[in-house]
């Protein structure tokens, strides 16, 4: 019998990336970066957050305007298994499918992708204590 990997997800509770940051470095070399997590929030009725929260205001190119963006950031999708048994998100501009970790169940695992830009990236994301 196969276990739904959903229902290891844990409702209302934040699972948390481990820090990114969005960086550029422009004429000069000057550095400018953004430190965030993304947080990932799983609700009843197969709806999905992704939402991002800035660790530090640390050099952002454009200033308060640029931060507000990052921590105003929220995409709303929707949560599903796929005909492999994984976990998958659908949002409007891409797409995550994965696992929670055998023996550490409070990390979830994805495989990410863009539908329009095609970038993919691993991620991995915590459950928030």
């Amino acid at each position: 019998m196969n276990i739904n990997p959903i229902d290891k997800i844990q409702l209302g509770k934040k699972y948390k990336s481990s820090p990114q940051a969005s960086t550029e470095l422009h004429a000069g070399g000057i550095f400018f970066c953004i430190p965030y997590e993304e947080i990932l929030i799983f609700y009843e009725f197969g709806k999905v957050e992704l939402t991002r929260e800035v660790i530090e205001y640390f050099r952002p190119m454009d200033g308060d305007a640029e931060i507000a963006e990052f921590n105003n950031f929220k995409a709303v999708g929707t949560v599903q298994l796929s005909d492999r048994n994984y976990i998958e998100c659908e949002f409007e501009e891409f797409t995550m499918i994965g696992l929670p970790l055998k023996k550490n169940e409070d990390i979830l695992t994805f495989h990410c992708y863009g539908k329009i830009n095609i970038v993919e990236a691993g991620k991995a994301y915590k459950l928030s204590v």
